[in-house]
């Protein structure tokens, strides 16, 4: 008689899946030593179980403990300076830690980027150790038009002889071509 087989998986004792195949995601497991064990019937006492086990280390990855700035917020032309420390809690050297935004990637511990425009943007840096085994993290940065910039101011001084008629006068313009309402306090 033919029957269809049957696959359970356990991972130390627990079942975590049937069929034929596993994905088995890592970072849903607690780190440290694991068995993973495939067992295969085909739901009759006329043949045995096939079974295999495999012993597994699941490794932590490596921890991201500080990332500047935490909340980004720049204007376009002006670099912002991304920074991030990490350690490996397993003692593997950091080996690569990467950045990227918008599109383009940078390496290193600390790097700077120059938004040309307005807008939210994300910054995502992978730290990752000897074993290859990489963490990461993203970050939100909110780019803003730059404020008006004053070109010129008169008086120049700041001491005024009581009784003078004082004439005050501005020129400014904006980066970001808004019209600008100038206001005396």
């Amino acid at each position: 008689p033919s029957s269809a087989l049957s696959h359970t998986w356990e991972l130390d004792g627990e079942v975590v899946g049937t069929g034929p195949t596993l994905e088995f995601d890592a970072d849903q497991v607690d780190p440290g030593e694991k068995q993973l064990q495939l067992t295969i019937t085909d739901g009759t006492s006329e043949t045995p179980d096939a079974v295999r086990t495999w012993d597994l280390i699941v490794i932590p990855p490596p921890q991201i403990t500080t990332l500047e700035p935490s909340d980004a917020t720049g204007v376009p032309g002006k670099p912002v300076e991304f920074a991030v420390d990490s350690q490996d809690p397993n003692g593997y050297e950091i080996t690569d830690t990467e950045w990227s935004i918008r599109g383009q990637t940078q390496r290193g511990e600390t790097i700077t980027h120059t938004f040309t425009s307005p807008g939210n943007y994300e910054a995502t840096v992978a730290v990752t150790n000897a074993r290859g085994v990489t963490q990461t993290k993203t970050i939100d940065v909110e780019i803003t038009p730059a404020p008006p910039q004053i070109e010129s101011l008169t008086p120049g001084g700041t001491e005024v002889v009581a009784g003078d008629t004082v004439e005050f006068a501005i020129e400014a313009v904006d980066p970001a071509n808004r019209d600008l309402d100038i206001a005396y306090e």
